[in-house]
């Protein structure tokens, strides 16, 4: 789909910009919903369910001054036409979009406020994966030879589980298992020795093998090298045989918590140190994030300690497109590599070269506690990150329950300049551990739930005290397309996804259910792989009244006037880019509430109201 953003056109006209992407090759086909944008060589005509429809005139604009667009850009000006994107309800005068000189753009004109958008994918297959002890999936990776590669630890040995160590405190192996496409069990293999091992990622490999890494308590079984507690890097080949392994770190504790093969053949390692000895250099205090860089043969090229005088990690690494690598994780520091700390604890997100040196860095948060989990290069040379916050000041808007914490999903450019930021969740705890752009340009996001409100519905409630697995689906701008939540009554999470094509989305975690959307389960905690299949959107009719805004245009003040049922739960105030510039509460204002948009520049807003079944609605106002 494509995403549009309001803004004003030269002659103040209100306008539609859409970003051009190398996918969005069928500009003819926007959107039908009823009403249908297509591509016409010129008239004034009407479309098969009898809309009025305009022609609109292109004309050359200089990309260069809209801020990065494409220089095939086009403006388009058109006369009281309707366009809906894929998240809300939104009128315009013009749009913006790459399309040749010698067309026309034909949209149908229809009043689109009444309607919302709704999606939601169904699993095609979920796995339980164990024996009747514990199992738990932390990393998931697609395999170069096809299938799926899930990673994680077990303390079993029956089930799906063979060849388990033993041990006694405690008896966890890592643990990797390959799938096929639907899920059946090609290979699984046990590593570790007689102590404790775990592993936190996983990351195919060009031979159809793979890269394992987490850490080691043991110095036997498949264990050697251990200085005491070591990052640990597993190198298996195409059927699951152990290839190599790696301890790295030195006498005080060292754990890799993300992995991936580099072009070169070797691969770079990131997680959390301790250790100022063995291979080690640089740490600045009681912990660091730690990022190394290794050959083909496990020869370190280059490490680097990085984080201040306090306690650091990461626990992300990518490498970008100019073969430099973007990691991310938390810092409790505000000296040494640290600058911009927040207090207590902020996400902290850098750029490095390809030695890995500092580029630039950003400490991200607020007053609360706040850490980023994923970090990955966009299509547009920017970064899209996600963790949690427990914020609700500095870099962080609308933290959904003030003592507990939000998944937090963030966009920045290409030098670390915040562009977007969403909190996302309901009054119980949320978090976000792990995202992927879409082939749309927009993310897809993957965590966990406790919440039944706010930005999230279907919880499955239970006794013990209710978590889901969660996924949401973004746009472009971290406006909202879909959300499901997944499980049963004892709890889930999901801790890694991927987008694997046609709108499918594969996720690994745990789950300690089996009734709901979990069946097979082996024992206490199984770990859990799902297949999500494509989302059937479509629109449907808002079954509210909807809200009015008076005056508008405004110079300054507006008045909301709210539906009697349901109950509105929070007003969110959206630039023309969708980031959130005001967030209230709504609970203690009975049938109206103002906003206040004197020191807002002029242009259009987006005024949204959550409500409290979890559909929203959206009015446009124009601030004069």
């Amino acid at each position: 789909m494509l995403r549009c953003d309001v803004g004003y056109g030269p002659h103040g006209n209100r306008r539609l910009e859409i970003p051009f992407q190398p996918t969005d090759q069928s500009l003819h086909r926007m959107l039908r919903t009823g009403a249908e944008a297509v591509e016409r060589d010129g008239g004034t005509v009407d479309d098969e369910a009898g809309h009025e429809v305009y022609t609109c005139n292109l004309t050359h604009v200089d990309a260069r001054a809209k801020g990065g667009l494409l220089p095939s850009t086009q403006l388009v000006h058109c006369t009281d036409v309707g366009v809906l994107d894929n998240t809300s309800s939104r009128m315009t005068d013009s749009i913006m979009m790459p399309m040749r000189t010698s067309r026309t753009l034909v949209i149908a004109h229809t009043l689109l406020t009444s309607a919302i958008l709704s999606a939601q994918p169904a699993i095609e297959w979920q796995k339980c994966l164990g024996g009747s002890s514990t199992e738990y999936l932390n990393a998931l990776s697609k395999a170069t030879n096809g299938g799926y590669l899930v990673a994680g630890w077990t303390t079993s040995s029956n089930g799906d589980v063979s060849g388990h160590h033993g041990g006694t405190f405690p008896p966890y192996d890592a643990w990797v298992v390959k799938l096929d496409a639907t899920s059946t069990i090609e290979w699984q293999k046990c590593l570790g020795g007689t102590n404790e091992e775990r592993a936190n990622a996983i990351a195919g490999t060009s031979d159809g093998g793979c890269l394992m890494a987490g850490f080691s308590w043991s110095n036997d079984g498949d264990v050697t090298g251990n200085s005491g507690v070591d990052a640990w890097v597993v190198r298996l080949g195409p059927a699951g045989g152990l290839v190599a392994q790696y301890c790295l770190g030195g006498l005080s504790g060292d754990i890799g918590r993300a992995i991936q093969e580099t072009p070169d053949g070797g691969f770079v390692l990131a997680g959390s140190t301790a250790s100022s000895d063995g291979d080690l250099s640089g740490n600045h205090g009681n912990g660091d994030g730690w990022i190394v860089k290794l050959d083909a043969d496990a020869v370190i090229q280059w490490q680097h300690c990085l984080g201040g005088s306090a306690y650091d990690a990461l626990w992300s690494v990518q490498q970008t497109s100019d073969g430099g690598y973007v990691v991310a994780g938390h810092s409790y520091s505000n000296d040494g590599d640290v600058i911009g700390q927040h207090g207590g604890k902020d996400a902290w997100v850098l750029r490095l070269n390809s030695t890995g040196a500092i580029q630039w860095q950003n400490c991200m948060g607020g007053s609360g506690e706040d850490e980023f989990t994923t970090a990955l290069e966009t299509l547009d040379g920017g970064f899209i990150l996600v963790g949690s916050t427990g914020s609700n000041d500095g870099d962080v808007t609308f933290l959904h329950a003030d003592t507990l914490t939000d998944a937090w999903v963030v966009k920045l450019n290409a030098v670390g300049d915040l562009q977007w930021q969403r909190s996302l969740g309901g009054s119980s705890g949320d978090f976000a551990n792990s995202v992927h752009q879409t082939s749309d340009g927009g993310y897809i996001i993957a965590g966990s739930t406790g919440s039944n409100d706010g930005d999230v519905s279907g919880l499955h409630e239970g006794s013990t005290g209710p978590s889901d697995a969660w996924v949401v689906k973004l746009d472009a701008v971290g406006a909202l397309e879909w959300q499901k939540c997944l499980g049963g009554t004892y709890g889930e999470t999901a801790n890694a996804i991927e987008a694997v094509g046609d709108g499918r989305y594969v996720l690994a975690g745990g789950t300690m259910s089996n009734d709901g959307d979990v069946t097979g389960n082996h024992g206490a905690v199984d770990g859990w792989v799902v297949k999500l299949g494509p989302a059937e959107v479509g629109v449907e009719e808002e079954p509210k009244s909807l809200f009015t805004l008076t005056p508008n245009p405004t110079s300054s003040i507006i008045t909301i006037t709210m539906p009697a049922s349901p109950s509105v739960q929070e007003m969110l105030l959206l630039d023309a880019t969708g980031r959130t510039i005001m967030a209230k509460p709504t609970t203690s204002h009975a049938g109206y509430l103002t906003v206040d948009l004197a020191g807002q520049e002029s242009g259009v807003y987006l005024v949204q109201l959550r409500f409290a079944d979890g559909t929203r609605a959206v009015e446009r106002v124009v601030k004069e």
